[in-house]
């Protein structure tokens, strides 16, 4: 495994256009565990319940076409931020919230949980409607090299 990247998948090319390439990621059952799954589907992939990839061709010398049988990785600090966003930031979130609706705001313990959650709910909708496309921008896998 290649120690700048975190996460290594082997897929099958399956377009190619100017700069990078649409890759179907073979082993589906490790994306189920994934926090960054949801930032690397494409629009038609994601209606269809595959994971194919957009993927920079980080190599110049690497003449790719359909059908070619590919390396990619997704850097560790990638990784890191997807977990950050999906795991740490709402949780902190969830905590403070209530934290503070139940000792500095003194309302009652339901009111304080549904005040936690609806911020939950309220950052993971700016999150999916505000910021989507720039996270998946953000998103990059890199073509390590071809099998």
């Amino acid at each position: 495994m290649h120690s700048e990247y975190s996460v290594v998948h082997t897929g099958t090319v399956v377009s190619v256009a100017d700069g990078s390439v649409a890759v179907k990621i073979s082993s589906t059952e490790d994306c189920a565990g994934c926090a960054a799954r949801s930032f690397c589907r494409t629009g038609e992939s994601a209606r269809r319940s595959e994971n194919i990839v957009d993927v920079a061709v980080g190599l110049p010398d690497l003449f790719l076409r359909k059908g070619d049988c590919v390396e990619i990785g997704l850097t560790e600090g990638l990784h890191n931020f997807a977990v950050a966003l999906v795991f740490v930031f709402p949780t902190i979130l969830l905590a403070g919230v209530i934290l503070l609706s139940l000792l500095v705001l003194d309302l009652s313990d339901r009111v304080s949980i549904a005040s936690g959650l609806g911020a939950m709910l309220a950052y993971d909708l700016i999150l999916f409607f505000c910021f989507r496309h720039k996270i998946r921008k953000k998103y990059r896998w890199s073509v390590i090299r071809r099998l």
